[in-house]
Order: structure tokens, then sequence, then C-alpha cells
């Protein structure tokens, strides 16, 4: 029997079904998804939700973790690891050791976030998590949001800076070769091949951006979340890997990749 392809969900599409989908539709969607697909659950996705708690309304506590709930369903699901030590693996079948760690244990996070019944005792660390040695656990939500916010923050700058400074075309090779250099490889023919073949829609999209440093009205500041839509992309090196969204916005922008076929709308979803 031929290997189920694999799915993850966009934080677009967890928080339609939070919030704009009908309970009894994506029951039945779902059951279609998860019947056609092995479900992954990307630690981006968790990082924006989890940050996005923090400015929601905090009387709305219970409805907001819907879009965390969301994306930890139940039945089987695979975390997928970092993408700097995904990358690596995909492309090179490369082993990167990240040591294990609560700041990047997105499981627990996700658990911990479902067993709180309100942001004040999620925030209080006594929440039991069955960790030996360890009375109990919490998030500090404005902690995370700021993090998330420094991350992008920092991204919007850089291209701002480019813009200021004029930067050059951001070429295929340019590109692959920023790739190459992060993970210490070496920029031969072969490799920029491989990169810009097996991470084509992060590219198309991040040309994308970058052709927006020539247009001055356009803020970078104010669609710094991009950031996380192009790492996102990053997992369809992945030959097996779909993703799944509910923004038609980011499908279109990289609607000429041979990969854009592996971008999945809610719509496309429900065809299914």
């Amino acid at each position: 029997m031929p290997t189920k392809p694999k799915i993850f969900f966009d934080t677009s599409l967890c928080i339609d079904i939070a919030r704009k989908i009908p309970a009894d539709e994506w029951s039945k969607v779902s059951n279609r998804v998860f019947r056609k697909f092995r479900y992954f659950i990307s630690p981006l996705t968790v990082y924006e939700l989890v940050a996005g708690l923090a400015s929601a309304d905090e009387r709305h506590f219970i409805q907001n973790q819907e879009a965390i709930r969301a994306v930890y369903p139940t039945g089987p699901k695979t975390f997928l690891p970092l993408l700097r030590a995904f990358i690596p693996a995909q492309l090179f079948r490369e082993r990167v050791m990240v040591p294990p760690s609560i700041d990047t244990d997105f499981k627990l996070w996700v658990k911990v976030i479902l067993k709180a019944r309100s942001r004040k005792e999620l925030e209080s660390g006594k929440l039991g998590i069955g960790i030996k040695g360890r009375k109990g656990f919490g998030i500090l939500l404005d902690g995370v949001n700021s993090q998330m916010r420094v991350i992008e923050d920092g991204f919007a700058g850089l291209l701002s800076f480019f813009r200021r400074t004029k930067a050059p075309t951001l070429t295929p090779d340019v590109w692959a070769k920023l790739i190459l250099d992060a993970m210490c490889k070496p920029n031969t023919r072969e490799n920029l091949h491989l990169v810009l073949d097996r991470l084509d829609a992060a590219y198309r999209f991040e040309s994308r951006l970058w052709s927006f440093i020539e247009q001055s009205n356009y803020n970078f500041s104010k669609h710094r979340s991009e950031l996380v839509d192009s790492h996102q992309l990053t997992y369809l090196c992945d030959s097996e890997m779909c993703f799944a969204t509910s923004d038609k916005r980011l499908k279109k922008t990289v609607a000429e990749s041979p990969q854009c076929a592996r971008i999945l709308t809610y719509e496309e979803l429900r065809q299914l």
C-alpha cells in the first residue's frame, strides 16, 4: 500500500477552525483529511498561536484555546522538527542535534495550555505536567509574544535597511547561497540547484517580499508576519509534505512554483 502524504496546518486555518468554520462541517472535512494524510504539527504554527493568546481578550481565554485545540486534534500526530534540523535532514540526510529544552517542547506547551482554565492559571507556573522533579509549569504569554515580535521586527527592519542601502536583486543563486552558508555547506553548483529545487516555494515567496524594497510606500512592519509564512513554506522541501492554509493570497504568491500543488486552501480540503 502506498504511503499516505503528510500535511500540516497554517495558523490562519487553525484560527478559522476555531472562529469561522461550523463545527459539524469541520468534523466531516477533518475526518477526510486525517484519512488521506499523516498529520504533522509545525512548531511555527504553535508559536504563532501561543503568541496570539497574549493579545487576546483574557475574558475569552477558553474560547481562544480552540485554535490551539485545532492544531492538536485527537488521533495520530507528530511534531515537525525545528527548521534548523529539518532542512539539513531533508536536503543532505544530515542529522543536526537540537538539545532538548522546555523552551522548544511545543507538545508540552500545547498540553499545558489546553489544561489551563484561565490565563492566570496558565501563567502561575503551578500546572502539573508529570515531569519528575518539577512541581509545575507555566507559560508567560507576553514573553512568548515579545519574542515573536522581536524576530518579526528584526526581519522587517532588515528589509527596510536593504531598501535604504539599495540592495541588489535577490537572484536565485544569491538566495540559495545564503541558505547554504547558514548550513555551512559549500556553494557548489550541485548544492545551489538542490536548494532551489527543494525550496522553490520559499524562494518565490521571499523574492516577492524582496521586490517590495523598491516600493517606498510598502510598510514592512505591517507585514512582519510574512516571515512565518516564508518559513512555513520551507517545510515543503519534504516532497511528501502538504501545507493547509486559509490564506489564498499565500498560494497565489507562489502559483508558479511546482510545489504550489501541495499547498491546499480550505476550499480544496472540503473537496477531498
